[in-house]
């Protein structure tokens, strides 16, 4: 039974660690301007390999030069809108990022390890653990 507990706990942190900060700079960056990606560059290996993208945008006059987290499901072109916090215009993300599909990803394994949890307890009462 512990092993239950150990896969609901690894999924539900794993998923909290991956997808609750993704999620937070979603919900928080509403303002939008037109920005350009100004390079890429591939995380460090061998095979296929996450990629970045640095790119840069201007709010109320001042330039930002920001880059995106590792991610496998970018797709880059040269202009990109940017989405940022109106309070805070540093932190942003671009729309081709995957920042949508990782924050994604991150809840449904919350929820998996969710469901695991119920499964557990479902399993306890049935076989008396």
């Amino acid at each position: 039974m512990i092993a239950v507990w150990i896969v609901a706990a690894a999924c539900i942190i794993a998923g909290g660690l991956y997808g609750f900060p993704k999620l937070i700079k979603l919900l928080t960056c509403k303002g939008r301007v037109q920005g350009m990606i100004s390079g890429t560059s591939f995380a460090p290996g061998t095979g296929d390999q996450p990629m970045r993208a640095m790119y840069v945008y201007t709010v109320d006059g001042v330039e930002y030069r920001r880059k995106t987290p590792y991610t496998n499901f970018a797709h880059f072109s040269k202009d990109c809108e940017v989405r940022y916090n109106k309070k805070n215009p540093k932190r942003s993300y671009i729309r081709q990022s995957g920042m949508v599909i990782n924050a994604v990803l991150g809840t449904v394994f919350v929820i998996v390890g969710i469901g695991v949890i119920i499964v557990g307890f479902v399993l306890k009462a049935k076989l008396g653990f």
